[in-house]
């Protein structure tokens, strides 16, 4: 696992370093510049004072200027090299100083930079036409290089001593300032399964505020998802309870009982029970998938009057078997949704009217679209929902008090829960000819291509 507090320690120094190194850099890019410009000074007074000893019409002249020069070369610190010379009257050597480089006359007067015998040397030259004499003095680069290179030297030793301390106090800042983290993850690793509730935020720092949220939003999410699986639990072991005990009485009649008649009777009876657990469990299965599933979780565009006219073929034949008038209104609407999920809400609605609606009734399915919605409906003409329970029958495993047709109470929780995940708004009133129930979905329209 890779450590926030190493890599900030690294990228602080890293910063530092580099800010640093990027300072000495203009510093010494400043002050090479400016040290050439001492320098380059210091040769022309140098030529100065050699031209103010020496003279064109005495002899003794260059002797005097090699007297000066020594007196001045005593005189000088150590570490001080002053520079050389060499001095020409019409084209004959007048003086030189001791071991000064053979380069060549030069060309004019002022500054240039003469490369001879491996080493680079600036010089500065004066040229007495009217007197005949020529003055150049030269001074080697190393000079300057050597002075530059000191001085960076000087400037790096205090931050090569400085860095590890730097390095320290850095680490121990890092993690004073990554005290929060630890203490909330000591908070997290102390929690056990069952403590789903939020997290304190005060005194919590601004840049773990939003870790802290999402926490506390994802804490809920859970706390919910198992409160709402433990009553998932509860209610189906409550819901399969009765059918297995009609199982197992079954089961007894018909072992006590010779009869093949009786026999016959208990065994449909135990299809009937078998068939009502399998279709609950199925049903129970379906909620808790859907209730993992998240939102836009495989949608696509979706053209919802072609996918209703799909379900009310399928479904047509048992309306006709219980004389029923079923019929699809509207008109084409895009919407964005899970197909295999619509198709689970459509079919609910659709099997839940031909369940409750008695013979001769009628159903009508309609999807319209109104501006930036498309609303489905759902509507027949049977007994109805009474408005006071209208607000609980999306409940799960809830029934209404006078049903009396056969179901687990799902059917529209697992079309709410849907309806939930497409973010479509749910409603409930009162169906065909006033009477009956109408139960309408309405989603967005999809955005155009």
């Amino acid at each position: 696992m890779r450590s926030i507090r190493r890599r900030l320690l690294v990228l602080l120094l890293g910063l530092f370093i580099f800010g640093w190194l990027a300072a000495l850099a203009g510093t010494w890019h400043t002050t090479a510049l400016q040290l050439s410009r001492t320098f380059d000074a210091d040769l022309i007074d140098f030529a100065r004072v050699l031209l103010g000893v020496l003279d064109t019409r005495d002899e003794d002249s260059a002797q005097n200027a090699r007297e000066l020069i020594s007196a001045i070369n005593q005189r000088a610190p150590r570490e001080i090299e002053p520079p050389a010379y060499r001095v020409w009257l019409h084209g004959h050597e007048l003086v030189a100083a001791p071991d000064t480089p053979e380069l060549p006359l030069p060309d004019g007067d002022g500054f240039a930079l003469v490369q001879a015998d491996g080493e680079v040397w600036h010089t500065f030259s004066v040229n007495d036409e009217d007197s005949g004499l020529l003055l150049q003095v030269i001074e080697p680069d190393s000079v300057r290089r050597q002075l530059v290179f000191e001085l960076a030297s000087s400037a790096l030793a205090p931050l090569a001593l400085a860095l590890p301390l730097l390095g320290l106090l850095i680490w121990l800042g890092i993690g004073r300032g990554l005290q929060p983290l630890h203490a909330l993850a000591r908070q997290v690793a102390q929690r056990s399964p069952e403590r789903l509730e939020a997290l304190p935020t005060r005194n919590v720092p601004e840049e773990v505020g939003g870790l802290v949220t999402e926490l506390n939003q994802l804490l809920a999410r859970l706390q919910g998802a198992l409160l709402a699986e433990r009553r998932l639990t509860a209610d189906a072991a409550h819901e399969i309870r009765t059918p297995l005990a009609g199982l197992k009485t079954h089961v007894q009649v018909a072992r006590r009982s010779p009869d093949p008649e009786v026999h016959g009777r208990a065994l449909a009876q135990v299809e009937r029970s078998v068939d009502r657990i399998t279709g609950l469990m199925e049903q129970i299965l379906l909620l808790a998938r859907l209730d993992a599933s998240t939102a836009e979780a495989g949608f696509e565009r979706i053209e919802l009057h072609r996918l209703a006219t799909e379900i009310v073929a399928e479904l047509a034949p048992r309306a006709l078997e219980q004389q029923l008038d079923i019929a699809l209104e509207g008109h084409a609407a895009w919407v964005q949704g899970n197909r295999h999920g619509l198709q689970l809400l459509i079919g609910n609605l659709v099997r839940n009217a031909i369940r409750y609606t008695p013979a001769g009734g009628s159903i009508e399915v309609r999807v319209e679209q109104h501006g930036d919605s498309v609303r489905l409906c759902v509507a027949d003409n049977g007994p109805g929902i009474p408005p006071d329970e209208r607000e609980h029958v999306f409940e799960r495993f809830y029934r209404g008090r006078d049903v009396q047709a056969p179901g687990n109470g799902l059917g529209l929780a697992i079309v709410a829960r849907i309806a939930e995940l497409h973010g479509a708004r749910l409603s409930i009133d009162d169906g065909l000819g006033g009477v009956g129930t109408r139960v309408c979905v309405e989603l967005a329209v999809a955005p155009a291509r």
